[in-house]
């Protein structure tokens, strides 16, 4: 975690150089997958000692309502497709990919 951090945060006008530009690119959206996994986790656990779990990660977040409840909805995906939930876990999809089979469940 600590490279992809570095990777990413360590770009500046000074390094444009097209392949390190590319490896920071590559380390930013490794970090956002984690940190989406790590989002349905807190949202997963929030949930089981607060009945507004969507309410409280609002304001915790500082983010909408609405961004708050599609995490709790991407808690109840994985638990739907658990394989999706493990595959989030390691950072191979990310939040946007919940989201869409998130869509497909909720026409089923």
């Amino acid at each position: 975690m600590h490279g992809l951090v570095d990777t990413a945060g360590g770009v500046d006008r000074a390094a444009g150089d097209r392949e390190r530009l590319v490896a920071a690119a590559r380390a930013a959206a490794a970090l956002r997958r984690w940190l989406d996994g790590l989002d349905v986790q807190i949202a997963r656990f929030l949930a089981e000692v607060d009945a507004r779990a969507d309410q409280t990660l609002a304001e915790a977040g500082r983010t909408s309502p609405r961004d708050a409840a599609r995490v709790v909805e991407r808690v109840e995906t994985t638990d739907t497709v658990p394989a999706l939930g493990a595959a989030l876990d390691r950072g191979d999809v990310s939040a946007g990919h919940i989201d869409v089979v998130t869509a497909v469940l909720r026409k089923v």
